[in-house]
C-alpha cells in the first residue's frame, strides 16, 4: 500500500505542476480562495473596507497619463521637424543634390 500512495502523490504533484504551467500560478482554486478571503475581510470590517484594486487603477491611470503625454510631446516634435524640413526644402533654404 505504501508504494501506491507514493505513486499517487507523485502523480498528483505532476498534475499540479502541469496545471500551474498551463494556467499559471493563479489557478481557479487560488482565485476562489482569494475571493473568500476578501469576503471575510469585508464581513469583519464592513465600514472600513478599502478596495485595493481602486488604488491600483488610479496608479495605472497615472502611468497611462504620463506615457500618453510623452508620446504626444515626441509626436509633436517629430511632425514639427518634418514640417520645418519640408518648407526648408521647398523654399530653397536646403538644396538636395538630385
Amino acid at each position: 500500500m505504501g508504494y501506491s500512495k507514493v505513486e499517487s502523490s507523485d502523480k498528483q504533484k505532476k498534475l499540479a505542476n502541469l496545471k500551474t504551467q498551463l494556467y499559471g500560478k493563479d489557478t481557479f482554486s487560488n482565485i476562489l480562495r482569494n475571493v473568500s478571503i476578501k469576503k471575510a475581510e469585508k464581513e469583519e470590517n464592513p465600514n472600513f473596507f478599502v478596495d485595493k484594486t481602486a488604488s491600483k487603477q488610479s496608479i495605472d491611470s497615472s502611468y497611462l497619463k504620463n506615457d500618453l503625454l510623452r508620446i504626444l510631446i515626441l509626436a509633436t516634435f517629430a511632425i514639427g521637424t518634418q514640417l520645418i524640413l519640408f518648407f526648408a526644402v521647398n523654399s530653397g533654404i536646403i538644396k538636395l543634390p538630385i
